[in-house]
């Protein structure tokens, strides 16, 4: 018993590696860079006193937010999901899973998806999880599950969108795996706490990218779940210690 405690202990004190700063840089003299730095792990735009002082209009190319929440299905997916990045590490909580390995062994993007859409986990409820409940709106998506989706050209936030109609984000079509948890504690404005529930953009989906696309920018995303291939499930399960 005391071992099993022992190794427990020491895969949260590690994964707790995702809850902190990412493992990128940005340059002082990239204007859109100190922007989005706002939202990175630790940042002052993860959590809910950010936004009481902060205009939250729909930046978009072509879209009303009502038609934001049609898009998914119009573009061919079943979901809509906000989104946010926080850089590879080398032990997220899907059994100390190395990030930046993953993908490059796999060409999946990683990503940590929501509480709320994660359950069956150990220690604090964030390391290894399953899916969770799929219930009000919210999609079960716990560690080894996979998707697929596209970017759409619209973000929450009331600052111009970084790329333009017919850069490569908004054409291709991405497909990733979950690796991490995005807890609500600290990420409130972001990541739901229960199934059901919404978060500060009224979207009741989140993915935290790992290493996002080119031009990446809180996009709002279209998506849905798919099966994972087998070789993508071999390689997680290569590099994972769940």
């Amino acid at each position: 018993m005391s071992g099993l405690f022992f190794a427990l202990f020491a895969l949260c004190q590690t994964a707790d590696a995702r809850l902190g700063g990412p493992n990128i840089s940005l340059a002082d003299n990239d204007t859109h860079s100190k922007e989005a730095s706002d939202f990175l792990p630790g940042g002052l735009g993860r959590g809910m006193n950010y936004w009481r002082n902060t205009s939250t209009a729909l930046n978009s190319m072509a879209q009303t937010a009502g038609e934001i929440h049609s898009m998914p299905r119009k573009m061919g997916y079943h979901h809509l999901a906000t989104t946010t990045r926080y850089g590879d590490t080398c032990c997220a909580s899907c059994g100390r899973m190395n990030t930046g390995a993953l993908f490059e062994r796999t060409k999946h993007h990683v990503v940590a998806t929501a509480e709320s859409m994660q359950g069956g986990g150990i220690g604090d409820g964030h390391y290894c999880t399953k899916d969770g409940s799929s219930r009000g709106g919210t999609v079960g998506m716990g560690c080894k599950s996979c998707g697929k989706g596209r970017f759409i050209a619209a973000h929450p936030m009331d600052y111009p969108l970084w790329a333009q109609p017919g850069d490569e984000i908004f054409e291709k079509e991405i497909h990733f795996v979950v690796a991490d948890s995005c807890p609500h504690r600290g990420n409130e404005a972001w990541c739901p706490q229960h199934a059901g529930g919404e978060n500060h953009f009224g979207i009741k989906n989140h993915f935290d990218f790992a290493n996002p696309p080119n031009k990446f920018d809180n996009y709002y995303f279209a998506w849905s779940k798919v099966k994972c291939p087998r070789e993508v499930q071999q390689h997680f399960d290569d590099l994972s210690q769940c």
